[in-house]
């Protein structure tokens, strides 16, 4: 059966230990081949992700930025509203005070009538 496989029947340690030794190497080869390769594969996946990511961080900063702007004008918009809003109750109340007293003098007039 030795002599059939290719391989002489009384191959020494020496022998198996450089076909194994071809082996490991050759199997190594292959490791770092398919590390690579899987690598180049992942690679524009990675870039991708990243670039991916930057243009989030981008959009989170602009969206924060707009946030920011319409707080601080809608603030502004609202101070004033409040302003002019106290402006015209202090000019409701002066009217109706004056309203008062012009009611107050037509009935005296109507009643010196």
């Amino acid at each position: 059966v030795l002599a059939c496989s290719g391989r002489p029947k009384d191959e020494g340690l020496g022998g198996r230990l450089a076909r194994l030794s071809r082996r490991a190497e050759d199997l190594k080869e292959e490791v770092c081949s398919m590390i690579n390769q899987r690598y180049v594969e992942f690679l524009p996946s990675m870039q991708s992700a990243k670039d991916l990511e930057s243009q989030v961080e981008e959009l989170l900063a602009g969206i924060e930025q707009l946030r920011s702007r319409i707080e601080n004008e809608v603030q502004q918009d609202l101070n004033v509203a409040i302003a002019d809003f106290a402006d015209l109750k202090q000019q409701l109340e002066r009217e109706v005070l004056v309203l008062s007293v012009l009611k107050q003098l037509q009935e005296f007039d109507t009643a010196l009538k």
